[in-house]
């Protein structure tokens, strides 16, 4: 979380510090087990240790704390969730301070100046559980509270910030040279990256974004709201008032696309899986097993869009098992692509789709079992099987794992809901019994 680019802190607020972070309010409710002997977590606000203050038009960076011999500077609490007790958690910023590393006793009380964390800065917020059982903490609303200090700018100053970006949102990081045509207060104009100028209010400030940006084409100048403010590579703005733009721009070479993984049953087999090309430019492309169990029949090489042929032995194990092949196409962004063979240990009826889309619940033929495979291992799972008339019928927890069983054995034949948490996400499927 970065409060100062959330919009928390008026633009006219410079030089601006935090005091404090606390939890304001917190509500909590128990899942499994609703009577353990401790339910305990600590939720920690972890500051990077590097500021951006902003100060009469210039962008100032501060290091608060030596990386290599002091701890981070941090805030927090601890809750006792079966008696409702919250136990805040403060840092000394003088004595985590760089400079009072380096003044010792030569350093006085006017340090916490220069000790306290910017707000414009990222603030990793982190939960760690102690209980017993099965016991899982659900926060339901959490506010925070924020004191800090700051400076009034002068009046007559307006901020201009200038960013620029995918339209596809990407994490492609772009730094189109924008040409300004007004020098700023701080003697700053045109440039790369992410751009932060202050003018006086009533400037007029012409801006230029190149047509072309490698690969990638210009679309148009948003505002801070994300309405268009120019469809043409030209943008003006009179700074009447603090103003945010971006340059959107969108990618028009190849782009690899492969499904994330496909499960198979654990019969020896040959199946087939597309390598797609959903960009502009010819994509040349290589694919290779990973995997001694599958081999590729054909396809390894191809152009745009194809398939891979894949021969895939019988699985001896007991239990599910998990393989690869790699398909690389240079010229693209992705570069390449991993694509997953989740292959049981029995004959299965896949449900939905038969491409494995996390979570993928499987029904083991001639028995009222099912399994439950994710792309990846989550800590905290849990599992509800609901009937069509909304009766919860099964509920479970599971945690650190990638795969999990289920049994509907005492429920009748009929259609029923699965909903599955985990990774702050929810995810709800039909099945039919």
């Amino acid at each position: 979380m970065n409060i100062f680019e959330r919009g928390m802190i008026a633009p006219n607020q410079e030089n601006v510090r935090i005091v404090n972070f606390k939890v304001y309010s917190i509500k909590v409710h128990l899942e499994g087990d609703q009577n353990p002997s401790f339910a305990n977590f600590n939720l920690v606000m972890e500051h990077s240790g590097r500021s951006m203050i902003r100060s009469n038009g210039q962008i100032y960076w501060f290091d608060h704390v030596n990386n290599q011999t002091q701890s981070p500077i941090t805030w927090g609490m601890a809750y006792d969730a079966k008696r409702g007790i919250v136990d805040e958690q403060t840092p000394s910023f003088a004595s985590n301070s760089l400079l009072y590393s380096l003044l010792g006793n030569l350093a006085n009380d006017n340090i916490m100046i220069y000790s306290r964390p910017g707000a414009w800065s990222d603030i990793r917020i982190s939960k760690s559980d102690v209980t017993s059982g099965n016991t899982k903490m659900v926060i339901d609303s959490l506010t925070y509270e924020l004191q800090y200090d700051f400076t009034q700018r002068p009046t007559n100053n307006r901020n201009l910030d200038v960013y620029a970006g995918d339209v596809d949102n990407s994490a492609m990081s772009l730094s189109p040279y924008i040409e300004i045509s007004r020098t700023d207060k701080g003697g700053r104009d045109s440039g790369r990256g992410v751009l932060y100028r202050t003018y006086n209010s009533g400037n007029s400030v012409n801006l230029e974004a190149p047509a072309d940006y490698g690969r990638y084409k210009f679309v148009n100048w948003t505002d801070q709201f994300g309405g268009v403010a120019s469809t043409g590579a030209k943008v003006s703005t009179n700074m009447n008032s603090d103003t945010k733009l971006r340059a959107n721009y969108k990618y028009m070479g190849a782009i690899l696309s492969v499904e994330d993984s496909v499960l198979v049953g654990k019969d020896a087999q040959v199946i087939a899986v597309k390598v797609e090309n959903k960009g502009s430019e010819e994509m040349d492309w290589t694919a290779v097993s990973n995997t001694p169990w599958i081999k590729i029949q054909s396809g390894e090489k191809g152009v745009d869009t194809n398939y891979v042929t894949l021969e895939i032995e019988q699985n001896p194990l007991g239990t599910f098992r998990k393989g690869s092949i790699t398909v690389t196409a240079p010229e693209t962004a992705e570069y390449s692509k991993e694509l997953k063979i989740v292959q049981s240990n029995e004959d299965v009826t896949i449900i939905d789709s038969p491409i494995l889309q996390s979570p993928k619940i499987i029904h083991h033929q001639g028995t009222d079992n099912y399994s439950v495979i994710l792309d990846e291992t989550s800590q905290n799972i849990s599992l509800d099987v609901y009937s069509v008339s909304g009766q919860l019928v099964l509920k479970k927890y599971f945690y650190g794992t990638s795969t999990f069983n289920f049994d509907l054995s005492h429920c009748s034949q009929g259609v029923y809901l699965v909903k599955m948490v985990y990774d702050g996400e929810s995810y709800t499927q039909k099945i039919i019994k």
